[in-house]
């Protein structure tokens, strides 16, 4: 299987070449293609699949985004053995939202026990064009053949519950993925998802920030995020920056974590891990770590001991999405 995740910043792709109990061999490739027109995207995407798949193959995609629709709900588990049990769970989404659901591809899955007599649904829909688009984007490769696609946010959960750290078993996790311009939130209770939610903050927002304080081009405001000798010569305060540009996303954070705890999804955070290329970000994690009180650490999953083979282990970060999917199966699914 090959995973395929489309950013705005990076293409990735990902096979998973050899898995047993004692190691995994990686193939993950990526580019940039910030700026670029459509076509030049695709041309860049090709070329990757061509160095990692010569042959005919199948793929499996993402989709994420602040328009995908999120909702958990707690039902009786009568309901739940009922052949109706997805009419019930249509009925409960109706009363929150006021988009059409016929437009959409649903999905919804049993997250947890909240008592003897109920449970709890996490429901997701994404719109049937949003679909369509990230299909068009890869259906002239003759050599693929697309069985799935899911949401970003729970190809980073099929990542972490392979390669992450071996306290996430027993651990309430927040994980974040965050990309150029979005950033995927998945709650992780013992290594199950129990909430996600996707928000438009990422890298970009705090590349502007720096760009506007220092007046100087995006570019150069990128660059001064990795390097060090840059920083240091023209005296940049991170702290300050990241006050500026990161209040929006620590506001969804604070107030995600407030509603999970509310709702019981979770009785507390233990840890937040983040990942993607965001997340490379010189003092980001210590930053959020301080900021909401909960230890916040990096994580990348090509560090996993036992990953071997091709795999550009300091991307990692970029790679999570693309990972997860490489570890989905053939069968078709779609959201």
């Amino acid at each position: 299987m090959i995973g395929i995740d489309i950013g705005s910043y990076y293409v990735k792709v990902c096979k998973i070449l050899k898995k047993n109990s004692k190691e995994i061999s990686i193939y993950s490739l990526l580019q940039n293609v910030y700026n670029m027109e459509y076509k030049q995207k695709q041309m860049i995407l090709k070329n990757l699949l061509d160095k990692i798949n010569p042959g005919k193959d199948y793929a499996f995609l993402a989709v994420g985004g602040k328009d995908i629709i999120n909702r958990d709900v707690v039902l009786s588990k009568v309901r739940a053995q009922s052949k109706d049990f997805e009419v019930f769970v249509l009925e409960e989404i109706k009363n929150s939202i006021n988009e059409d659901l016929n437009l959409y591809q649903k999905a919804f899955t049993i997250t947890r026990d909240v008592s003897d007599k109920e449970l709890c649904v996490m429901f997701s829909a994404v719109h049937k064009q949003k679909i369509k688009d990230i299909i068009s984007s890869v259906e002239n490769f003759s050599n693929l053949q697309i069985v799935g696609i899911t949401m970003e946010s729970l190809a980073l959960t099929n990542s972490f519950v392979e390669f992450g750290p071996e306290y996430g078993k027993n651990e309430n996790i927040v994980l974040l993925n965050m990309g150029n311009k979005l950033t995927n939130i998945v709650f992780l209770n013992k290594g199950k998802v129990v909430f996600v939610k996707d928000i438009d903050w990422g890298g970009l927002d705090i590349t502007r920030c720096i760009s506007n304080v220092y007046s100087i081009p995006e570019k150069l405001a990128e660059e001064i995020k990795k390097r060090a000798d840059l920083r240091e010569k023209i005296g940049f305060n991170m702290k300050n920056i990241l006050k500026s540009s990161v209040t929006n996303l620590i506001d969804v954070l604070f107030r995600t974590v407030e509603y999970c705890i509310t709702r019981h999804l979770v009785t507390a955070i233990d840890r937040i891990l983040i990942t993607g290329g965001a997340s490379l970000t010189y003092g980001l994690d210590t930053f959020i770590g301080e900021a909401l009180g909960v230890n916040t650490e990096k994580w990348n999953p090509l560090v996993d001991k036992n990953v071997v083979g091709y795999s550009y282990k300091d991307y990692g970060p970029f790679c999570s999405v693309a990972m997860g999917l490489a570890l989905e199966n053939k069968e078709e699914k779609f959201v």
